[in-house]
């Protein structure tokens, strides 16, 4: 076989052919192919291709695919190259008047990709719609191997039931809900821009009461997910952010306020609310004053909550380069509880 019309040019040598036909009144089809030398595609089932609309209920296997082959396609619907890899797939499909209702279940072991250059990118390829390399990862069990059932259906005279329809559309969609569903029972938050890009993945985060370090029972719940998860996708590595905010200041600086004082105090803000209310402005409330000493203490619990959350993830057999921990830091303007946010 020779395909001129991707770069480089394709060419392969195919063996073992044995192709068997039946026209009778249920139309048999047996096709077997060798394919690279070391792989076969083999298929068989009822086919009626010489009425007025296709007619075909088949199932078939591929195996042993070396992938290779195939980088000159994938540069042109997507580019990329495929630098290694052994592609299989399961096929089953029915037509039924013209319409396809197939699924193919794909899997690759040791797949490698590198994106092309720009000046190698044939014109009319198109971007996957999400970074291919990171998708790759996200799919990944611990053996290397990634599956993936690709749902075909459609009129096959539509102008939309083509190749690269399916590779570029039908193929985001199938890898983000794939990426979506086995990641939501490990805590994956899923927001809008997930159905178009997988660029950024963030996971719940783990609360601490305001001025501790501490992991309570729901945070380390949540955190044996994440173990789980992590030793079966070594590949992965997660980023922990936990800045300490106001809340943690109130609780270690904030002088204390007595019952009367309070009450006192609220009283006053109260009238002053209500004065500036007459005058037409608003009274700002007092911006508490903050030391250099206190913002390194609050750092410092910063710091601690990190290690924390890593020294528990290790405990549960995450190996150490994993778990990134980010720059400690206070945030004044945080009125919320401290949290850990947890991304990939």
């Amino acid at each position: 076989m020779l395909d001129e019309s991707v770069s480089p040019i394709f060419e392969q040598t195919f063996t073992d052919l044995d192709f068997t036909f039946d026209n009778n009144a249920k139309p048999n089809l047996k096709f077997n192919l060798g394919i690279s030398k070391f792989g076969h595609l083999r298929f068989g089932g009822n086919l009626a291709p010489f009425g007025n609309k296709l007619d075909a209920a088949i199932t078939g296997e591929l195996r042993g695919l070396d992938v290779r082959y195939l980088s000159a396609y994938a540069g042109e619907y997507i580019g990329y190259h495929l630098d290694q890899g052994i592609g299989e797939a399961d096929i089953a499909f029915d037509v039924n008047q013209d319409d396809i209702d197939a699924t193919i279940t794909t899997r690759f072991h040791k797949l490698e990709v590198s994106p092309m250059r720009e000046d190698e990118i044939p014109e009319g390829s198109e971007a996957l719609g999400v970074p291919l390399e990171l998708a790759l990862d996200l799919l990944r069990d611990g053996d290397g191997m990634i599956e993936l059932k690709l749902p075909i259906s459609g009129d096959i005279h539509s102008p939309d039931f083509s190749l690269r329809h399916i590779i570029t559309k039908v193929m985001f969609k199938v890898v983000s809900e794939t990426i979506i569903n086995y990641y939501i029972p490990f805590g994956l938050i899923v927001g809008d821009t997930m159905k178009n890009t997988l660029s950024s993945l963030n996971f719940e985060p783990v609360l601490f009461a305001p001025g501790e370090s501490e992991l309570d029972a729901e945070a380390i719940a949540s955190l044996d997910k994440l173990s789980e998860m992590l030793n079966s996708r070594q590949q992965l590595h997660f980023s922990l952010c936990a800045p300490s905010t106001l809340q943690d200041w109130s609780v270690k600086f904030s002088p204390p306020v007595v019952p009367e004082e309070k009450k006192k105090a609220e009283q006053t803000q109260s009238g002053i609310q209500e004065d500036a209310g007459l005058l037409g402005f608003t009274q700002q409330i007092p911006v508490v004053m903050i030391t250099p000493e206190q913002e390194a203490a609050l750092k410092s619990l910063a710091n601690q909550r990190s290690e924390a959350v890593k020294r528990h993830l290790l405990n549960g057999g995450v190996q150490p380069g994993q778990v990134i921990p980010c720059d400690a830091v206070f945030d004044k303007n945080n009125k919320d509880l401290p949290q850990m946010d947890i991304a990939l």
